[in-house]
């Protein structure tokens, strides 16, 4: 059998012989000298737990949380109640990286505007707050959108991002006309990036391509604005200009990314321990070559003036060091 007593039933029996007690006080009635201990542990009890709820809000109010009346009551005896008040009227410190302290609306009507699920757009916001520097997506300018989806996404802007730029475009208010431009009909077949021009970068090689890309797609993306930007924006325009933006942008990323392996296949890039050997062969070159000059020039400025004898010592090392050239220094200069 458990002859166990539960909190519970503790508190039952605690409360019920307290109840007994205040009776007896009501009564006029003497307590006897337990119930006098009883009283007086109550009574401390209910002091400390007075002071440990006091200590609670005051450290909720201390950091920026919100009292209700009732919670100001039981404070009021330490800190006065117009403090509490002014302080709980005071303007919060925005945030700058926090979405309600950056945009009009709310998630879901953003996931409207753009035509995606409202998870999607809380990604966008968290790409933005990641970004160095931080740069939170320009929802409320959907003209900007594509802008700031160059910058920071590593895939072609959606079209209906294209879309939504579009729309708020013509929305605003009318600009002066620009010449028409020939319009390209969306379903015709795009024609192929085009090709960069060698005469552009006088470097050959993987540095020189790798220069042109880039050239070439920072003009591309350029040009892809213009059109975005237009007066009367073309659909057809818009996404050629696009794809050849992109395209450029897929074939400089390739190229960076297989510049380790081009290198190295063609023999300007080595690994660390191959160029410290080949390192530590040239100082041993050098040295040896240095401690024969050293043996064969000593005697001849040993009753020089020290003008001379520096003349001797820097024509010594000039020839020195050509003949190392020459070999490339795969042989000390012998004595």
């Amino acid at each position: 059998m458990d002859n166990s007593v539960t909190p519970e039933l503790a508190t039952k029996v605690l409360t019920a012989n307290l109840r007994n007690v205040m009776s007896k006080i009501a009564a006029g009635k003497t307590l006897s000298k337990d119930e006098r201990t009883e009283m007086e542990e109550f009574a401390r009890t209910q002091d400390d737990l007075q002071k440990s709820r006091q200590a609670a809000l005051i450290r909720k109010w201390s950091q920026g949380g919100r009292l209700t009346s009732s919670e100001i009551s039981e404070i009021t005896d330490i800190l006065p109640e117009q403090i509490i008040q002014a302080h709980q009227r005071a303007e919060p410190i925005p945030n700058p990286l926090r979405s309600e302290n950056n945009y009009l609306r709310k998630h879901s009507e953003y996931a409207i505007i753009y035509g995606f699920e409202k998870r999607t757009i809380k990604r966008w916001i968290q790409t933005g707050r990641e970004a160095n520097p931080p740069e939170l997506p320009p929802l409320d300018d959907p003209s900007a959108m594509p802008s700031w989806w160059g910058k920071y996404m590593t895939w072609r802007v959606p079209d209906k991002i294209i879309e939504a730029a579009r729309a708020a475009k013509a929305a605003e208010s009318p600009a002066p006309l620009s010449p028409v431009a020939v319009p390209v009909p969306i379903d015709s077949p795009l024609p192929p990036s085009p090709p960069v021009s060698v005469e552009e970068s006088g470097e050959l090689g993987l540095q020189g391509s790798l220069a042109r890309l880039r050239d070439a797609e920072r003009k591309a993306y350029n040009a892809w604005q213009l059109v975005l930007s237009a007066a009367e924006p073309n659909d057809g325009e818009i996404k050629n200009k696009q794809r050849i933006w992109t395209d450029i942008a897929d074939q400089l990323r390739a190229t960076e990314k297989a510049s380790p392996d081009i290198l190295q296949a063609s023999g300007d890039l080595v690994s660390k321990s191959e160029l410290q050997k080949v390192l530590a062969e040239i100082h041993t070159t050098i040295a040896q070559s240095f401690r024969a000059m050293i043996r064969r020039v000593l005697p001849k400025i040993q009753n020089l003036t020290p003008t001379e004898a520096d003349a001797i010592w820097n024509e010594e090392v000039d020839r020195v060091f050509a003949a190392l050239r020459t070999n490339e220094f795969t042989a000390p200069i012998p004595e």
